[in-house]
């Protein structure tokens, strides 16, 4: 739980600095799993949830982005 806390604190402390790797761990801790690479993004997908599409060429992340993730994680965490 302190792992996820943590990964989830560093990203919104910094949204504006976040890489692909960030996210990936982010998605991972809250359950979404790596299915493919499509072009220069990572998919991920979770039961009961739209797939989420990262690129991984792009550092940093894009703030919308980077935003939309979190919301999604808020909505995990309220279940």
């Amino acid at each position: 739980m302190a792992k996820k806390r943590s990964a989830l604190e560093r990203v919104r402390n910094n949204p504006k600095n976040v890489t692909a790797k960030d996210l990936q761990e982010l998605l991972e801790d809250y359950g979404f799993n790596y299915r493919n690479a499509s072009g220069d993004h990572y998919i991920f997908k979770k039961e009961g949830h739209r797939p989420i599409t990262i690129p991984y060429s792009q550092n940093p992340i894009a703030l919308f982005i980077v935003k939309e993730i979190l919301q999604v994680i808020d909505s995990i965490i309220e279940e």
